[in-house]
């Protein structure tokens, strides 16, 4: 998985490509209070000062999409790792 090589800390991360179809995968640091959540699109976002309370009822979620749009997107400072994938166009 690419989101485990985007940062040399210590980030523990979830796979969900199989079960989710907007997040791919989750990954937080407990130590620094990082949230790295992997879009299905492959963008890669980090958010920063989350607290671990927020972390584990994303996990605990049933719908973690929904979860993130309310209480993480737009209520966490946030760096782009990796853009989302573009589609390839033929010529």
């Amino acid at each position: 998985m690419d989101l485990v090589n985007s940062l040399s800390c210590d980030i523990k991360y979830r796979d969900f490509s199989r079960l989710r179809r907007v997040i791919a995968a989750v990954g937080y640091s407990k130590r620094r209070h990082i949230l790295e959540i992997e879009f299905v699109n492959g963008a890669v976002y980090r958010y920063v000062d989350v607290p671990a309370a927020v972390y584990r009822d994303l996990m605990s979620a049933e719908s973690t999409a929904r979860f993130y749009d309310s209480n993480i997107r737009k209520h966490y400072r946030s760096v782009v790792v990796r853009p989302r994938h573009r589609e390839q166009t033929e010529n």
